[in-house]
């Protein structure tokens, strides 16, 4: 059985309103709404969330050191997507397998730090809930000239009837990218590769 989720992660600061991430996971939520879940994970503290939502806008001219962070809590309320903080789940007395990996790409506070440690993330993820891992750039509305589509829910369901019950990305080439991960929470095949 493969949750009906779709998981997301953004590190290094609040999601660029209007990127192509922000776009593609509202279009995804809002199709399929009551279907799929969405969560997005992003390193931004709980207080903060709870500081944009109780703080009053400053006026205007004055600067808002929390309008980031609010545009990306009312994109989320719209969209029907979950915010969950990376640090609430995974912490000391629930660790990541790949814990020490993880902290040291995020200790570089840069652009390629956060993509390694999105990379750790993604498959503790997947191996601890279960679901789909979906890059940002990954639209979820298929494109008109690819005939019939199959829905998410479609998706989930024939992968969980699949004999290796997960999937990465497959390319063309032969290769797979890990852009695209969806298996059952301890899935074997995951749980091998975090090892």
């Amino acid at each position: 059985r493969i949750p009906q989720v779709v998981h997301g992660i953004w590190l290094g600061r609040a999601l660029p309103a209007g990127s192509v991430f922000w776009r593609n996971y509202a279009q995804g939520a809002r199709r399929y709404a009551g279907q799929v879940d969405f969560v997005v994970w992003p390193d931004i503290p709980r207080s903060r969330f709870e500081q944009a939502m109780t703080e009053p806008v400053p006026p205007a001219g004055q600067p808002d050191p929390l309008a980031e962070v609010r545009k990306l809590l009312g994109w989320a309320r719209a969209a029907g997507i979950h915010l969950v903080n990376v640090f609430e789940v995974f912490h000391a007395e629930a660790p990541m397998t790949l814990h020490a990996q993880f902290v040291l790409e995020m200790a570089k506070q840069l652009p390629r730090g956060y993509a390694s440690a999105s990379d750790h993330l993604r498959v503790e993820i997947v191996h601890r809930f279960g679901g789909a891992y979906v890059d940002g750039d990954i639209g979820f509305t298929p494109a008109l000239d690819t005939g019939p589509a199959e829905t998410l829910p479609q998706f989930f369901d024939r992968l969980a009837r699949s004999a290796p019950g997960f999937t990465m990305n497959p390319l063309l080439d032969g290769r797979v990218a890990a852009d695209l991960l969806a298996a059952p929470a301890r899935h074997p095949a995951i749980a091998l590769w975090l090892e």
